[in-house]
């Protein structure tokens, strides 16, 4: 018999990588979309009993919680009463910014200082799944495109833009894109399903650390190598134009408590550079078939 995976999640991009990424596994998967009405909704406020009325009676193994734009104090309350009248694990999405602008390098044992709004709620939503016995938290770094940051769109925009491009050389990156961390929840949610006792906060770690000088110079080569001309940038010292602070997660519990192998953001790198190129028309569509 398979197991059963429900997922609360805001984002439909997010879950559509989570369905490929669970597609040839023994875990069935149910996703509740959740929306900022279901959230705020003052006629049904969202609470546990809310959860289990959209269910309809099924039962499931586990929950992903993977509020990436709504997430709430309430609303993690209301998901984590929800789990614990179960008795079921939950894996809850985060991020790097429950780190302040002064914090980098740090890996799960350093404890969280936010210095802006978003990283505090971050932070308090995390000690409220953090204190159910059966929980983990993975944060998450910047991500290359869609969800989130999406960095690469925004250096691809600034080196095409009319102006140098002032590149930090001290501002500090781990960098991942949404299939990797959608393969990382799988080799996690398996392990937990059959029974592994990691509990806890884990960091999305990475092999290849790179300052936004050296991402945006990878970037500008591979954007010149499709014939493109781009603006030069300027390494310097201090804060940068693409990234806020620095997105620095180490760590290595993902892989001493779940094997999970380090990456590299540089890996499919040039082809994520073509697929921006040819979405905003500035790379031709190269045919299917040669001309005859």
């Amino acid at each position: 018999m398979g197991f059963r995976v429900l997922i609360l999640t805001d984002t439909p991009v997010f879950s559509a990588r989570l369905e490929t990424a669970f597609e040839d596994k023994l875990i069935e998967l149910h996703i509740l979309p959740i929306t900022a009405t279901t959230v705020d909704n003052e006629q049904t406020p969202f609470s546990a009993e809310f959860i289990e009325q959209s269910l309809e009676g099924i039962r499931f193994n586990l929950v992903i919680h993977a509020m990436l734009g709504n997430d709430n104090l309430v609303f993690a309350q209301a998901v984590t009463r929800f789990c614990q009248s179960h008795q079921l694990p939950l894996l809850h999405l985060s991020s790097f910014r429950v780190f302040g602008s002064d914090q980098g390098g740090v890996d799960e044992s350093v404890e969280p200082r936010p210095n802006d709004a978003l990283g505090e709620q971050l932070l308090s939503i995390e000690k409220v799944v953090l204190a159910i016995p059966h929980s983990l938290v993975l944060r998450v770094p910047t991500m290359l495109r869609g969800l989130g940051d999406a960095v690469l769109d925004h250096a691809i925009e600034a080196l095409l833009a009319d102006q140098p491009v002032m590149a930090s050389e001290d501002i500090c990156l781990t960098l991942y894109d949404w299939p990797a961390i959608a393969n990382m929840v799988v080799a996690m949610t398996q392990q937990v399903l059959v029974g592994a006792e990691n509990w806890g906060v884990f960091h999305c770690h990475s092999s290849d650390v790179c300052s936004e000088a050296e991402f945006i110079d990878a970037i500008s080569r591979l954007v010149k190598s499709e014939s493109l001309s781009v603006q030069p940038f300027v390494a310097k010292k201090g804060q940068g134009s693409i990234f806020r602070q620095s997105a620095w997660l180490q760590g290595r519990r993902c892989t001493n408590a779940f094997g999970i192998q380090l990456t590299s953001f540089r890996v499919g790198l040039k082809s994520m550079v073509h697929a921006f190129l040819q979405e905003r028309n500035l790379k031709p569509v190269e045919p299917d078939t040669p001309p005859q």
